[in-house]
């Protein structure tokens, strides 16, 4: 189940890079295209830090497996699917919150 979230975590970043950059370049959607683009950096950068978590049993251990895909769900709907910024910024709210919740854990475990 870990695994698959890494894995997800890079696919859905991959695919935002490329319908953001062919917005940019072939639609001159150029806000659209950006906002995909930034996005999909986020999600790659996410996936090595959840990569991290992972290997050092953090993540297991935390009622946050709820709320991580949650709110990254949230944020996928909200960027690609409806585009609605409302969606978007709750699911980061949702999102941030497990990775504070889990960075807590870790630092209290040391």
């Amino acid at each position: 189940m870990k695994r698959f979230w890494i894995i997800l975590l890079i696919s859905v970043s991959i695919l935002l890079l490329i319908i953001g950059l062919t917005m940019i370049i072939i639609d001159s959607e150029y806000l659209q295209g950006t906002i995909l683009v930034v996005s999909g950096l986020f999600f790659f950068c996410t996936a090595i830090i959840f990569k991290k978590l992972v290997q050092q049993e953090i993540y297991s251990r935390s009622n946050v497996a709820v709320f991580f895909p949650l709110g990254f769900t949230l944020m996928i709907i909200g960027t690609s699917v409806v585009s609605q910024p409302v969606i978007w910024i709750s699911g980061f709210l949702i999102y941030l919150a497990s990775v504070i919740q889990i960075l807590n854990k870790k630092y209290r475990k040391k």
